[in-house]
C-alpha cells in the first residue's frame, strides 16, 4: 500500500479529529483529503503521481477494500476515488460504496476504463457524485474539487448515460401507456392520415377513432393527435415516417 500505513493513518486520524477545531483546521479545510481505492496500487501508478503533483491535494495512500474501510473509521477523507475497473467485483463495486456512504459525508468519484453502462448508470442513482473514465485522467482534478466544494458536476459520459437511461424510461414508460390499438392510431395520423382514413383502415367507427386519440392527449400531454404522434416517435415507439 503507497503512503502512509494503516497504523500510520489510524495515528493521524485521530491527531486530525482532535485538531480539527484548532489552529490546524483553517490548513486542513484548504487541502483536500482524498484515498484511492481497489485494484492493483502497481497499476495506479499514473493516478497516483498526478494526484499528488496537485498542490491542493493530499493523497493518503492507495488502500485495498478492507484497507479503506478501517481507514474511514479513524481518518477523515473528503473524496474517495473507487477504482471499478476489477472486473472480477463488477457489482461488488457497488456494495463498497454503500458501506462507504452509511452514515458518512463522504464523496465518492467511480473510475473504470470501460464504460459499463448498467452498472455506471446504478452506481450514479445510490449516491456516487460521478464516474470517471481513467483514459481521462487530466480531467480527474476538477472533478475532485467540485466533489469537494459540493459543485453539481457531471462528466460528460456520466451525463450521456444518464440521458440514455432517461430516454429508456421514458420510453418504457409510454410503450406500457399506450395501448396497441392506440399506438397504431397515432401512426397513421404521424403518415398524415385524417381521422375519417383512419377509421377505414383500421375499420372502426370515426367517433372510436375521436375517443381513442382525447385518451393519447390525456395520456401523454399535448393539444392535438398530431403532438402526441411526434412526441411518441421520438421516443421511437413509431416506425419513421416513409416519405
Amino acid at each position: 500500500m503507497e503512503g502512509l500505513t494503516i497504523t500510520a493513518m489510524v495515528k493521524e486520524g485521530l491527531n486530525q479529529k482532535n485538531r480539527i477545531y484548532g489552529e490546524d483546521c483553517a490548513m486542513n479545510e484548504m487541502t483536500i483529503q482524498l484515498l484511492l481505492v481497489g485494484g492493483n496500487p502497481d497499476g495506479l501508478d499514473t493516478l497516483s503521481t498526478f494526484l499528488k503533483e496537485e498542490p491542493d491535494f493530499s493523497l493518503t495512500g492507495v488502500a485495498t477494500w478492507e484497507e479503506a474501510l478501517k481507514v474511514l473509521k479513524h481518518r477523515y477523507i473528503d473524496v474517495v476515488l473507487l477504482n471499478a475497473t476489477m472486473t472480477s467485483l463488477r457489482f461488488d463495486i457497488l456494495d463498497m460504496a454503500i458501506d462507504m456512504l452509511d452514515g458518512k459525508p463522504i464523496k465518492i468519484i467511480m473510475l473504470a476504463s470501460v464504460d459499463d453502462e448498467e452498472m455506471i448508470v446504478e452506481a450514479l442513482m445510490m449516491g456516487i457524485l460521478n464516474y470517471i473514465n481513467l483514459a481521462n485522467v487530466e480531467e480527474m482534478a476538477s472533478a475532485v474539487r467540485d466533489a469537494h466544494h459540493n459543485r453539481l458536476s457531471l462528466h460528460r459520459d456520466a451525463a450521456a448515460l444518464l440521458l440514455k437511461e432517461l430516454d429508456q424510461l421514458k420510453r418504457q414508460h409510454y410503450q406500457c401507456l399506450l395501448t396497441p390499438r392506440e399506438k397504431d392510431i397515432l401512426q397513421l395520423i404521424g403518415e398524415g392520415y385524417t381521422r375519417k382514413m383512419i377509421a377505414q383502415a383500421l375499420n372502426m367507427a370515426p367517433a372510436t377513432v375521436k375517443s381513442h386519440i382525447r385518451r393519447t392527449i390525456k395520456k401523454v400531454g399535448g393539444a392535438t393527435g398530431k403532438e402526441v404522434a411526434k412526441k411518441v416517435r421520438r421516443r421511437g415507439l413509431l416506425q419513421p415516417h416513409e416519405q
